[in-house]
């Protein structure tokens, strides 16, 4: 066996046995019913169980909301100052709703191993594939004693709501009574454009997609059990229809293209015109 191919084998034996002494971990991640159309004490109880096991594991972790999303942050490795490289990860605790319940064999939030796999709700999207960045990380400390590049861990608590909460409308429409949560969305392009210029220099891109209203489980919910909020919304929409999903990736595949290959720290609005429809002040 070639040196690479031995080297791979020790990798991919420490991540094994990583994946094993950590599989509890995970398992009781999933079994939080971290539903976002539900709503609930169940997002912030996710929140605070990652950052805990993030902050036992080494990480620097806080679970805060920004308006009614429970997200972590969490950072590891060398500082600014030391002039490592530097890479931001994302993954989202929040899962579907699991209906309908007859579908499936066995409880959606009691987790179960069949055959090699995991059996559960959030154990595939998302909660187990970032569970294999703290594998990851756990993996390379026992084997280096630290981790040689900065690493940044965004866990979001409402992409499966569309992000209502993170970059938005709200980051440039201001109204009064809201400045804490304008200003998070704020934060979110300040964030990306700052990030853009600290990783130009690795030939890394980061930008910022603005999503509107757009079409999901929470938003046709609010539709049929809140028929005027959601004429409300439509209302100062001035194309007059809701996104759809697939122009949102669109965006983000474009983005990831070798057209944009000149382009960093854009923040790009898909919203149907809502932030041109709408005073600054209103």
């Amino acid at each position: 066996m070639s040196g690479r191919g031995a080297a791979w084998e020790r990798v991919s034996a420490a991540v094994h046995a990583e994946v094993e002494r950590g599989l509890d971990d995970l398992l009781a991640a999933i079994r939080i019913p971290s539903v976002v159309a539900w709503g609930g004490d169940h997002l912030r109880d996710s929140a605070a169980f990652l950052a805990r096991l993030l902050d036992d594991d080494g990480w620097r972790a806080d679970a805060f909301a920004v308006g009614g999303n429970h997200v972590v942050f969490a950072e590891i490795g060398p500082g600014p100052a030391d002039g490592a490289a530097a890479a931001l990860f994302y993954g989202h605790h929040d899962v579907q709703p699991p209906e309908p319940l007859e579908a499936w064999t066995t409880p959606p939030f009691e987790p179960v191993i069949r055959e090699g796999r995991i059996y559960g709700r959030g154990s595939a999207d998302d909660k187990g594939q970032f569970f294999c960045h703290v594998f990851a990380v756990r993996a390379i400390r026992r084997a280096l004693g630290g981790v040689p590049v900065r690493l940044k861990f965004f866990l979001d608590g409402e992409e499966e709501a569309g992000n209502p909460n993170l970059a938005a409308g709200a980051s440039r429409i201001v109204r009064p009574g809201i400045a804490a949560y304008s200003a998070s969305k704020a934060g979110v392009e300040v964030l990306s454009r700052a990030l853009a210029l600290e990783l130009a220099p690795h030939r890394i891109q980061v930008h910022a997609v603005n999503p509107g209203l757009t079409e999901n489980d929470y938003n046709e919910r609010v539709r049929r059990e809140r028929p005027d909020e959601h004429r409300t919304k439509m209302a100062k929409i001035p194309l007059g229809r809701m996104g759809k999903p697939e122009e949102v990736a669109a965006l983000v595949v474009f983005l990831l293209s070798p057209a944009a290959s000149y382009m960093t720290g854009c923040v790009i609005d898909s919203d149907g015109g809502y932030t041109l429809g709408i005073p600054r002040y209103a």
